[in-house]
């Protein structure tokens, strides 16, 4: 990875590791221009430098500053974003505008973006994931389960055509 990095950017200090997590690992990587990011994804997540190809030039405002990629392992060698929302409250009312502005754009790049790895959650088997929660919990949620078929019947039925979506917009995810 290091050697990838440096073909990318020049590096001027040590290299850190800030945090790593089931889903991916990232370097915070000095340079003369200040840092930069590095992002690894787990290969269940290495999906993301591929649909960032699809959808950057679709949201440049909202997106990270790809400086280099390697869809093929899951790197990602990103611009500096700023400050966390968590650090910095924002509000949230015109950045939901302008994320529904992406999500508007990106319908018609919904096969490019299922092409690049992207989750279809159009059909969702909800059942599926009650294996992953504690029996009490399991039973609870099954009882329910009709009325999440009748919803996602009604939805799947909408006018509202299929678009991409985060699943975690949060802010720390936000600068």
């Amino acid at each position: 990875m290091r050697a990838w990095i440096e073909r990318q950017v020049t590096v001027t200090g040590e290299i850190e590791q800030p945090h790593v997590r089931a889903w991916s690992t990232v370097l915070r990587v000095p340079t003369a221009d200040g840092n930069v990011w590095f992002k690894a994804a787990r290969e269940a997540f290495a999906y993301e430098a591929r649909v960032l190809e699809v959808l950057v030039p679709l949201g440049r405002d909202l997106l990270p500053e790809v400086l280099a990629a390697r869809p093929d392992a899951g790197w990602l060698l990103l611009r500096d974003a700023g400050e966390r929302a968590r650090e910095h409250p924002i509000e949230w009312a015109p950045l939901m505008r302008r994320y529904a502005g992406l999500q508007i754009a990106a319908v018609p790049h919904a096969d490019e973006l299922l092409a690049a790895g992207l989750v279809d959650n159009r059909s969702p088997d909800v059942g599926r994931l009650l294996q992953f929660l504690t029996p009490e919990c399991a039973r609870a949620l099954q009882a329910r389960l009709p009325e999440v078929d009748e919803r996602l019947a009604r939805l799947a039925a909408s006018p509202l055509p299929s678009t991409v979506d985060h699943n975690d917009l949060h802010d720390g995810n936000v600068f």
